[in-house]
C-alpha cells in the first residue's frame, strides 16, 4: 500500500542520512589523522629539532622517515647542521691562527720602538732588538 511505501521511503532516507553522516564524519577523522602523523608530526619535529640547535645543542638531527619530501627536508636540515659544524670548527682554527699572530705581534712590539700610533705600524725603527721583527707580520694592520 502507499502508506506502507511511504514509510519505507522514508526508512530508507533515514538510514542513507545516518549513513552519510557517519561516512563524512569517519571520512573526517580519517583526514584529520592523516594531517596529523603525515604532516604535523615531522614539521613539529623539524621545529623541535631547530629549537635544539638555536639553544646550542648541535649533536640532535631530524628523524623524519616518512619516504616523502618530509623526509628529503629532514636530510637537507641534518647537512646544514654538518655543514654549519664544519664551518663553526673552521672558524675556530682560524681564530686560533689569528690568536696566535696577535700573541706574535704584541711580543714583537714589546721588543721594538714602534713610531707613532698603532696604525703606522710599518715604520719600524731599525734597532737590534728588533731584527727578529719581521714587515709580513705588520702588513695589513693599518
Amino acid at each position: 500500500s502507499d502508506e506502507e511505501t511511504h514509510h519505507a521511503l522514508s526508512l530508507n532516507r533515514a538510514i542513507l542520512y545516518a549513513t552519510a553522516i557517519i561516512t563524512v564524519f569517519v571520512a573526517m577523522l580519517v583526514l584529520y589523522l592523516v594531517v596529523r602523523y603525515v604532516i604535523v608530526k615531522p614539521l613539529k619535529h623539524l621545529r623541535e629539532v631547530a629549537d635544539e640547535v638555536s639553544r646550542g645543542n648541535l649533536v640532535v638531527r631530524a628523524e623524519i622517515h616518512t619516504a616523502d619530501e618530509f623526509e628529503d627536508v629532514g636530510a637537507a636540515f641534518n647537512r646544514m647542521l654538518r655543514h654549519l659544524i664544519a664551518a663553526q670548527e673552521e672558524l675556530r682554527h682560524v681564530n686560533v691562527d689569528l690568536d696566535g699572530k696577535v700573541d706574535q705581534l704584541a711580543q714583537a712590539m714589546k721588543r721594538c720602538r714602534i713610531e707613532g700610533q698603532g696604525y703606522q705600524l710599518r715604520r719600524v725603527v731599525p734597532t737590534r732588538r728588533c731584527a727578529t721583527l719581521r714587515p709580513e707580520v705588520l702588513v695589513g694592520l693599518e
